[in-house]
């Protein structure tokens, strides 16, 4: 019997028919072993008396329930289900986990109580390694302790009514089929997640207590990134798999990622992406491969919301379908923005007296960012009206400050920091992989997650809340000052990483934990297996490596991605890029010869880039003057002009520039560019 990490004095009692035992539950109670409580380890085998299964019931902290057709027709387990509801109300039993292992069940099937219906987001989970993985992630969730005041924050929703008044007549308009995709485009952190659930919720497409399974991706996920993403959640149960992916050609990957959605419209699941450049890349640029992937999923079924940060382009061959509905999401309006403090202030704090005249002193700082309405509330439950006013500089610089303002009071403490430091070297992570570096280097990080989920500087996202992500803002804050992955989580990540390269079945691995190991490894020059291989872990290894100077790994790993026939071409140009970059840094003979492959404004900036490396600075100039043209490249090409200014030292000029870029950046700062995220950041 294989145990895997966790609080080993937590158990969990595992409800289910006996027609299920042999294909699924047994499988899952090897996995956890000890904690589980089970007929096959702890009553005698057909022996069992009512008395013996109701102890075991009641020494258990969380009680799972399969639910199957065979389940659901067992009388002893609804036995079970009776017996347990007074413990749960008693808090005896801490938790209830439902999973669903027979996909022709649904919500609305009549035999499974009301209660449970009602209350839970019933998931189909096709694989025994995947349930184990959401009851590893209750166990740790227990650890984590409770967050009423974050999980209130989530619900908390104000205004919007322009924006959820169109969704609602695009989505009740009869005359045309239901969109697959909803995209809803803006800055970070201005609502667009909570927006896409609040409109579904609005027209009934989920119920109150439906929670979309969430997963977020970056632009070097790619469709390989998507794929493997999606497969994680566990739904899907047909015959193919994510370690097929490297030998994939494009084609038969978009029948893949077809697949894959179609198994989440059958099941009727929503799934919620929060898209950086991914599926909506700089200029609202589209892959070749989303619209139609989108127009092949089964009619009349509504299985994407994104939240993207461009308005897309449909591609002009697409501009007519109806299987993508398109809108975009501004900053609250004034009255928003003092209406979601007082909801803030009444709702989370639990302050109702206050007059208008106390809090209209705030309404010039509001600048339609909800953190910002927010963090205002925060100040006034903690230091009263009268202190907080005279914080209000706090609230304008807000917009500006706000990573250091939640990120600085970590400083103090090395080991919180250093775990900050670890986090954001990652999309996100699940809570699973993260207990297991916990036993590693023995530090109380579910402590720390309490702190940081206190202070809203991450949250827990996918299917039940199994991953931690840190917070955009914060994320990039702290990564900008990170060179290298602290070095007791690096060899953490490495005695991971072993166990994962050599497993014989890689779904007892979420997908943050193979790509943690996969990306550790390549960074410490260790061999990977090419099952493992996809464009995300490669270029998250580039892309580092160029932070670190570390050019020679950034030829390398460069054109092992150009040399693989079946990656998309997107990667490949992300690949590129770099390897010119890197090329340029090191002036190595074969710049010349890869940048011809580089096409357009782009071209410009990493020619105009390798001339300055080399001292002609007239030429690099009249190239970085061409590429301003192109806002994707004009921050970082006017940044290279004033270098070449001081170097030159003409001060004036260079001062002149760089005030005019520093204004222009004054209004988006901290909310992304549009700016690579890449080698270009780091240019100067």
């Amino acid at each position: 019997m294989h145990s895997i990490g966790g609080p080993s004095e937590m158990k969990c009692f595992l409800s289910h028919s006996s027609a299920d035992k042999a294909s699924f539950v047994s499988i899952v109670a090897d996995r956890l072993g000890d904690r589980a409580v089970y007929d096959g380890y702890n009553f005698e085998s057909g022996m069992a008396t009512l008395d013996e299964v109701m102890a075991g019931i009641g020494s258990s902290d969380i009680f799972v329930l399969f639910i199957s057709d065979h389940s659901l027709n067992s009388d002893w387990v609804k036995r079970e289900i009776t017996a347990a509801i007074p413990m749960l109300e008693s808090s005896l039993i801490k938790r209830f986990l439902p999973i669903l292992i027979d996909k022709v069940i649904d919500h609305t099937d009549p035999r499974i109580p009301k209660w449970i219906g009602e209350n839970y987001n019933l998931r189909f989970v096709s694989k025994p390694t995947v349930a184990v993985r959401r009851i590893t992630t209750v166990f740790n969730q227990l650890s984590l302790g409770s967050h009423p005041k974050l999980e209130a924050r989530r619900r908390l929703f104000v205004g919007r009514n322009r924006e959820l008044d169109r969704i609602e007549r695009r989505l009740d308009d009869y005359s045309k089929s239901l969109p697959s995709a909803l995209l809803i485009s803006g800055m970070r952190e201005i609502g667009r997640k909570s927006l896409l659930v609040y409109a579904l919720r609005k027209v009934n497409k989920i119920s109150a207590t439906y929670a979309p399974i969430t997963i977020p991706l970056q632009q070097e996920d790619g469709i390989d990134g998507l794929i493997s993403k999606i497969f994680d959640v566990g739904i899907y149960d047909g015959s193919l798999d994510v370690d097929d992916l490297p030998a994939m050609d494009v084609t038969s990957k978009i029948s893949f990622l077809i697949e894959l959605l179609s198994s989440f419209s059958a099941q009727n699941e929503i799934l919620l992406i929060d898209d950086w450049r991914c599926i909506v890349r700089y200029g609202g640029a589209m892959p070749e491969w989303f619209v139609p992937v989108c127009e092949a999923l089964p009619p009349n079924r509504l299985v994407l919301a994104i939240a993207c940060a461009t308005r897309p382009k449909l591609p002009a061959e697409h501009r007519q379908t109806t299987a993508v509905y398109v809108d975009k999401l501004d900053e609250l309006d004034p009255e928003e923005r003092i209406g979601l403090l007082v909801r803030y202030l009444r709702d989370i704090e639990g302050i109702y007296n206050l007059s208008a005249g106390q809090i209209d002193w705030v309404r010039p700082a509001l600048n339609g960012y909800p953190e910002q309405a927010i963090y205002a509330g925060q100040l006034i439950a903690e230091k009263g009206v009268s202190l907080a006013q005279e914080a209000a500089r706090e609230i304008y610089d807000f917009s500006a400050m706000r990573a250091s303002v939640y990120v600085d009071k970590y400083l103090a403490n090395e080991d919180m920091y250093e775990f900050l430091t670890f986090l954001s070297w990652f999309d996100f992570l699940s809570i699973d992989v993260i207990s297991k570096i916990r036993d590693i280097i023995r530090l109380p990080l579910m402590d720390f997650i309490n702190e940081f989920l206190d202070d809203g500087i991450c949250s827990l996202i996918g299917s039940v809340g199994e991953y931690l992500r840190l917070n955009d803002v914060i994320r990039d804050y702290i990564a900008r000052g990170s060179l290298e992955l602290p070095r007791r989580y690096s060899k953490a990540m490495l005695s991971i990483s072993r166990q994962v390269f050599t497993a014989d079945d890689s779904s007892m691995f979420d997908y943050s934990e193979t790509y943690a190991a996969v990306r550790a490894a390549l960074l410490a020059g260790r061999s990977v297996p090419e099952r493992l291989l996809i464009p995300a872990h490669f270029l998250g290894a580039i892309s580092q490596s160029y932070k670190n100077r570390r050019y020679k790994d950034v030829i390398e790993l460069s054109y092992r991605v150009l040399q693989r026939p079946n990656y998309e071409a997107f990667v490949k140009e992300q690949a590129r890029h770099y390897l010119c970059m890197a090329l340029a840094r090191t002036r190595d003979s074969r710049f010349l010869a890869e940048v011809q492959h580089v096409k357009g404004t782009e071209h410009n900036y990493i020619l105009g880039f390798y001339y300055r490396v080399m001292g002609r600075y007239d030429e690099a100039i009249a190239r970085f003057e061409r590429a301003i043209s192109d806002g994707r490249w004009e921050e970082n090409a006017k940044r290279e002009i004033v270098l070449i200014y001081n170097i030159q030292e003409q001060y004036k000029e260079a001062y002149a520039l760089a005030k005019e870029e520093l204004h222009g950046l004054s209004g988006k700062c901290c909310h992304g560019t549009g700016i690579l995220s890449g080698p270009s950041e780091y240019a100067a």
